[in-house]
């Protein structure tokens, strides 16, 4: 393993390079944790670009307005996570100070995710020194405006969705599967969102799910 650093739109990002031994030149996988995580966390354990030659999406979150609505407690609470975010940015453009709330809170009602969970709480799973518990006040506009359902139609790639009805946003992975103008398969498996993140077999099943994704679609 080799710890890199690129630039991704002006921000510099840190990952982990994993070479096989003995091979001159193999297809890369790039593996992305979840909203607000750091490559710590359950990593360790893409739509425009033409270099990306297969997809698989492990409970992911996909949403549209709809479901932000339905996810964050109506219109009207959507509206105002919004305007904060959005008089957050332009404190920033004024002081280049970052207004944060934490990413969970159990107390915290201004908390990205105000529920007691302990996957992010407990030490011995995501509440690692690693991770910092907060989330940029800012980034509330683009994250419930981002409509990643719509992008379905535009993804060609083979792609594969690992999920559960019990995990977040089901219906969210049913519509953007059904979207999907590519070669397309979706495994439904038992368990909730967190159990994905460290939990067996949920973690071994959906590895192996994607590591037979990508050796039948990376040849």
């Amino acid at each position: 393993m080799n710890k890199i650093t690129f630039d991704g739109d002006g921000v510099i990002l840190v990952g982990n390079l994993f070479l096989p031994e003995g091979v001159d030149r193999a297809p890369g996988v790039v593996v992305a944790g979840t909203w607000t995580s750091v490559k710590e966390l359950m990593a360790d354990n893409a739509a425009h670009d033409p270099r990306v030659k297969s997809l698989a999406l492990v409970a992911p979150w996909l949403h549209d307005a709809t479901i932000c609505e339905q996810a964050y407690g109506g219109a009207e609470a959507v509206a105002e996570r919004i305007k904060i975010g959005r008089e957050a940015r332009s404190r920033y453009d004024e002081t280049d100070e970052v207004d944060y709330v934490p990413v969970v809170s159990a107390t915290d009602e201004s908390a990205a995710m105000p529920y007691d969970i302990d996957f992010y709480l407990n030490p011995a799973r995501g509440g690692i020194p690693a991770w910092p518990n907060r989330f940029a006040v800012m980034a509330w506009p683009d994250w419930l405006t981002y409509d990643s359902i719509a992008l379905a139609p535009q993804v060609t790639q083979p792609t594969l969705l690992v999920h559960s009805e019990d995990a977040a946003i089901p219906d969210g992975a049913h519509r953007f599967h059904a979207g999907l103008s590519g070669p397309k398969d979706i495994y439904w498996l038992q368990g909730t969102q967190f159990d994905f993140y460290d939990t067996e077999p949920q973690v071994t099943v959906a590895v192996d799910t994607v590591a037979a994704h990508f050796g039948r679609t990376l040849r």
